[in-house]
């Protein structure tokens, strides 16, 4: 014996004895956090843990649905350490990865807020003011003020992204055809 006491769970009632592995499963068990790294409007990515709320939510579904759901979105993080009111500057990014790990964020300023957004797309283009709608929650007007700029810096590259990815590679592909056809002309005559 190791000088600690034992239980003999031989001796227990049969609910007695599933009670107790439960506890022992409970205290072996290894919880798991899910925290996403986050693009800023500077371009720098960092990492926050998700909420207890979105944690729990997080837990019932599959790690491959809840990334297919998270990886795009925009989501409200804390850009300051919280002041003793309560107060914190609130900024959004855009989620790039979603991982799970052992830990527990120690710093409460390394946990997003709860407010996450897929953008709609429609053409390329996300509906800017949609997203505004729901990030700015209840917010103070300045970080309102601060949420609304950082949606309009990061949703520009999607327009941006529209034109590179569809108009120029259509733009080209008329132009080609326009030169065929004008060397077609000019070859029959």
């Amino acid at each position: 014996m190791d000088g600690k006491s034992q239980i003999d769970i031989r001796k227990l009632s049969f609910r007695d004895r599933a009670l107790y592995e439960l506890k022992v499963a409970k205290a072996t068990e290894k919880r798991t956090y899910y925290w996403v790294q986050v693009r800023l409007t500077n371009g720098k990515k960092k990492w926050f843990q998700l909420p207890k709320d979105l944690q729990k939510a997080m837990h019932t579904s599959t790690f491959e649905l809840n990334e297919k759901r998270l990886v795009g979105a925009l989501i409200n993080i804390p850009i300051s350490k919280y002041k003793k009111n309560g107060k914190v500057k609130i900024d959004c990014g855009i989620i790039c990865k979603l991982s799970l790990r052992n830990y527990h964020a120690k710093k409460p300023n390394k946990i997003t807020r709860s407010q996450f957004k897929q953008p709609n797309r429609r053409f390329g283009f996300a509906n800017s003011s949609e997203l505004f709608g729901y990030l700015k929650h209840d917010y103070d007007q300045e970080n309102q003020e601060r949420i609304r700029q950082s949606i309009h810096e990061l949703m520009v590259p999607g327009f941006v992204s529209f034109v590179v990815d569809f108009l120029l590679p259509l733009c080209v592909t008329f132009f080609v055809y326009y030169l065929i056809y004008c060397v077609s002309n000019t070859v029959i005559r």
